[in-house]
């Protein structure tokens, strides 16, 4: 019996000589002014248990649940990416869209630069300018070397066709 109390035992051993092996029972110890608490004379015994060699016995169908959970939430997340992804899509397709706009806009800039330092750099009198500086003048008649060696027909024709052909 894990608990006893104190009636059984004075019932076993009788009131006036029973003296446990652990000592003095509490309602002799106590001083008779001080009235009992209720199961103060209640004992506890406390077995120690070893349980290091005891083994778990395994689960024959842990590996099917967790196969279970682990396709559930396999399935679980390839819908939230499935869900999520079009907007994360769209998203990165705005950002690189204003990207790419940002871009033109610049480019065209650019683009607007260039052109008007072309035509700052093909006017007639810089031009005339730099050839004068570096020593180049207009050629003569005499000077003009035709690199095409055949009949002038030929161009012709070709010219003619081209504007006939249209």
């Amino acid at each position: 019996m894990a608990t006893m109390s104190a009636a059984v035992l004075r019932q076993e051993y009788g009131q006036s000589g029973f003296e446990p092996e652990y000592g003095i029972p509490r309602h002799r110890a106590v001083s008779p002014r001080v009235r009992a608490f209720p199961n103060e004379d209640i004992y506890f015994w406390r077995k120690g248990l070893d349980n290091s060699r005891v083994a778990r016995q395994g689960d024959p169908r842990i590996w099917e649940t967790c196969w279970r959970f682990f396709s559930a939430m396999t399935l679980m997340v390839v819908l939230a990416v499935g869900l999520l992804l079009p907007n994360a899509i769209n998203l990165l397709s705005g950002i690189q869209l204003q990207r790419l706009r940002a871009e033109n806009a610049q480019l065209r800039n650019q683009q607007r630069q260039l052109a008007l330092q072309e035509s700052r750099l093909l006017t007639p009198e810089r031009l005339e300018h730099l050839a004068g500086q570096y020593g180049m003048k207009d050629a003569g008649p005499n000077s003009v070397v035709h690199l095409y060696g055949g009949s002038q027909q030929a161009i012709a024709a070709n010219k003619t066709k081209a504007a006939g052909g249209r």
